[in-house]
């Protein structure tokens, strides 16, 4: 019997990335399709893991990625699928002119897996803020109108997902997160030290900690940040955290550990027991993130420490029970935090199960599976 052919349109994500390929798309092929995935300037290839991969030329800047949409299109004509998912706006685009043509001869259907606020995609492309948000709006306006045509929306976040019911009812949440098989057992290291894994962005982290170091450290109490990712570890540049951590003398509050491969990375996790999320709501104003970072930490048994102002991770913090929630990103109510954590121990002990738990019942990939058959078998 031919399978189902699904194919992942892809016209910038990286060929390995960590939801299009190690979520989605091997969960496909554990539900019996046979999945294609494109991803621009690599090698096509068959995978271990059973997927497809289909490179196609593209050139650095706007202009190009826009030229390289045709070879896009070619490459969705070669693989001919029955569904397609598609990963960025663009490759939205250039799947709906497919799927307009052929859905008048055969069944094809069509989604569209919403991964950030598209909205703020060009909040600093010039220096006028008014043509930026001009921008961002006709965008949206492009992939609503697009949405309306097309089978339904994955989203996320819970923020996008009800957005996209407006113009669509089949608009479903799927959150990035971690866990795929739930096999993972819950061992506490009666740890509440604190980490904070990926990159700060835009973000106001490095002020944040450095101005709660200082808050601390005048009163005498001792604590330790531990970073993973932040910036390049050893990095030469003066506006760098570890440059700064050592301009206002806070070495003893911070320890950088910079990149390391992803599973290594996970494996670090497991000695701490508070994770940090990124202090950056205000650069997405009206749609709040929910990174992987977030089921990242709870998988591995981690209590939550993020601020009021998300509110997708408040509702899940005080749903859970999970976490502490600031109420401000400041470095005031991140000293506040801390103090609290330092003398809490048993409570913090309670949200490390209680994040880990909310994994294993609902927040675990497997619980998701069902939902792309709903979606591709109808």
């Amino acid at each position: 019997m031919k399978k189902t052919i699904v194919m992942n349109v892809c016209a910038k994500h990286p060929p390995f990335d960590g939801r299009v390929y190690e979520k989605i798309s091997k969960t496909l092929v554990k539900c019996g399709y046979e999945v294609h995935n494109s991803s621009p300037n690599i090698e096509s290839q068959f995978t271990k893991d059973g997927i497809y991969l289909h490179g196609f030329p593209q050139g650095k800047g706007m202009a190009r990625r826009i030229k390289s949409l045709l070879l896009l299109r070619k490459l969705v004509e070669e693989v001919h699928p029955d569904c397609m998912i598609c990963h960025e706006p663009d490759a939205l685009f250039t799947a709906y002119k497919y799927y307009k043509a052929e859905k008048k001869n055969r069944s094809l259907k069509l989604y569209f897996d919403c991964h950030e606020a598209y909205e703020h995609w060009f909040d600093n492309a010039t220096g006028m803020k008014c043509i930026n948000r001009a921008v961002g709006k006709l965008l949206m306006t492009m992939i609503n109108g697009v949405v309306k045509r097309i089978d339904g929306v994955t989203s996320v976040n819970n923020t996008m997902t009800e957005r996209f019911k407006k113009y669509n009812s089949n608009s479903y949440f799927l959150p990035s997160v971690y866990k795929i098989d739930g096999t993972d057992d819950y061992h506490s290291n009666q740890s509440a030290s604190l980490v904070y894994m990926g990159q700060f962005g835009k973000s106001k982290q490095a002020e944040i900690f450095t101005g709660a170091a200082k808050i601390l450290k005048d009163k005498g109490i001792q604590f330790k940040i531990t970073v993973i990712g932040g910036n390049k570890t050893g990095d030469n540049n003066p506006n760098s955290f570890e440059r700064i951590v050592e301009r206002e003398h806070l070495e003893e509050y911070f320890e950088c550990r910079g990149w390391m491969p992803r599973e290594e990375a996970f494996n670090e996790l497991r000695k701490y027991g508070i994770g940090i999320m990124r202090f950056d709501s205000y650069t997405m104003p009206g749609n709040y993130a929910m990174p992987n970072k977030l089921f990242e930490y709870m998988s591995f048994g981690l209590a939550i420490l993020s601020c009021s102002l998300n509110l997708e991770i408040k509702n899940i913090i005080e749903q859970e029970k999970c976490g502490i929630l600031m109420e401000n990103e400041t470095a005031e109510e991140l000293a506040k935090a801390i103090e609290y954590i330092i003398n809490h121990h048993k409570e913090i002990e309670t949200m490390k199960r209680n994040a880990y738990l909310a994994t294993v019942k609902t927040y675990n990939w497997q619980n998701y599976e069902g939902l792309f058959k709903q979606i591709i078998d109808g």
